[in-house]
């Protein structure tokens, strides 16, 4: 797909076209927004669309289906002894042209199955107010910073990445991991959070381009696990304060010829998980 993107209204408009197919002869021409206020990708375009699994040989099969004319894929991931595991589901619902294509998961609903159908269908048949509430956002999101360089590649390199960070970050969400939204089903370091400085990196933008708030959940990454860390600095050391590993929730535990539980730890910068949230508090100042 060939595509245009325009960051004044957070929208891309392109043509697709089907490489088996002569040139000039392809799919219809669609516009695509990642809503600003909405975990839904809404799509304005003739064209077919449809839900398809991602098969990962380490995860149950997603299951699918159709829910009152309303496509739906779900997909379980399994817990391990310290944690639940958790859910998604995917909904797309299609309205004549406009598509919607909502993501709930288990963490903020009860029935993630349930909200995606019925966040899909209330987004595809509502009205252009919707359309209007993001584009004004997205005014608004730019209005606080810009840059103007004299090499227009770096120009657009600074505003497509603050645009991207701007679509997988906000306050109260979970941190991304270290590839963000480009993550695959085979992610090298497992896709985690590797505190070292690679997590926190992601973030390091927000403060120089006055969006404080977008570095909000790493800083939540860090004040979450502090319970833990306290107890793997009892637990490994013997001592008070707080051990933060370099992989979160990381390392790896090994039981000694005692019979003892031993944390193996890896190599660690202590400073670097602090060195968000003390920026975002002197940017607060």
């Amino acid at each position: 797909m060939k595509a245009n993107w325009d960051r004044a209204v957070g929208g891309v408009t392109g043509m697709c076209r089907n490489p088996l197919l002569p040139q000039g002869q392809g799919l219809p021409r669609a516009e695509l927004r990642a809503l600003s206020h909405r975990n839904v990708f809404l799509i304005d375009s003739s064209a077919e669309a449809a839900l398809k699994p991602i098969r990962s040989p380490h995860l149950p099969a997603a299951e699918q289906g159709v829910r009152e004319g309303v496509a739906w894929l779900t997909q379980r991931i399994p817990g391990d002894p310290d944690w639940p595991g958790m859910t998604f589901a995917v909904a797309l619902a299609s309205v004549r042209d406009r598509k919607a294509v909502a993501v709930v998961t288990s963490r903020e609903s009860k029935d993630p199955l349930g909200d995606a159908v019925a966040l899909a269908r209330g987004t595809a048949t509502t009205n252009a107010a919707l359309v209007q509430k993001h584009e004004d956002d997205w005014r608004d999101f730019w209005a606080a910073s810009g840059v103007k360089l004299d090499d227009a590649a770096l120009t657009a390199l600074w505003y497509r990445n603050l645009y991207f960070l701007r679509c997988v970050s906000k306050p109260g969400v979970v941190a991304v991991g270290l590839f963000a939204g480009l993550v695959n089903d085979e992610p090298a370091w497992h896709g985690g959070h590797t505190i070292n400085y690679n997590t926190q990196q992601t973030f390091q933008g927000a403060f120089t381009s006055n969006h404080v708030d977008l570095a909000q959940p790493v800083e939540q990454l860090v004040a979450d696990y502090l319970p833990r860390a306290r107890w793997l600095a009892r637990k490994t050391y013997n001592c008070g304060g707080a051990f933060f590993p370099h992989s979160r929730p990381g390392g790896r535990h090994r039981r000694d010829q005692d019979g003892s539980n031993r944390y193996k730890p890896c190599n660690f910068h202590v400073g670097s998980p602090l060195l968000v949230a003390v920026r975002g508090y002197r940017s607060g100042e």
